[in-house]
């Protein structure tokens, strides 16, 4: 597997919640103009990919 995407309806909340957990961020509600949304990543405990995208 490469990543995984996860859609939200409010990414700073779920960024909150992941780091209220211990989960290390690699970007943070990180806006992409080109899609006009904003993206986290993270990467799970083997290693994989996570992207979080915002509606």
């Amino acid at each position: 597997m490469r990543n995984l995407v996860f859609w939200v309806n409010n990414l700073q909340a779920t960024d909150a919640e992941l780091k209220s957990k211990g989960v290390q961020l690699i970007w943070e509600s990180r806006y992409i103009p080109e899609v006009e949304t904003s993206v986290t990543n993270f990467r799970d405990n083997n290693g994989n990919l996570i992207a979080i995208w915002e509606r």
